[in-house]
């Protein structure tokens, strides 16, 4: 992206349209960005999307994730090692001694 313009896509449609000029100055370079390809998506996972970030963008992307479950139908499989982040999730499974647990 060029300039402080941040924009999520999905199938064509902008999602999501931020912009931050603080943030741009600080990573003039770009940001993480997540696209999602597809005729109609039903599965998203994240991999600690929030795990590079700032707090304050790391609670947009946690807001971004939710809304695009809410909105869109998505399945939404979030691994994070954010309380945070996971407090905006409806279902918690942990992973202890192997197994997945509720």
């Amino acid at each position: 992206a060029k300039g402080a313009r941040i924009q999520t896509w999905i199938n064509g449609e902008v999602v999501e349209d931020l912009t931050d000029q603080k943030v741009y100055k600080t990573h003039p370079k770009g940001f993480i960005g997540l696209q999602v390809h597809g005729v109609k998506p039903h599965l998203l996972l994240a991999d600690e999307p929030t795990g590079s970030l700032d707090s304050k963008n790391a609670d947009l992307m946690g807001d971004l994730l939710v809304e695009m479950n809410n909105d869109l139908k998505l399945t939404l499989i979030v691994a994070t090692h954010s309380a945070d982040l996971a407090s905006k999730m409806k279902t918690h499974l942990k992973l202890e001694n192997g197994r997945l647990v509720k």
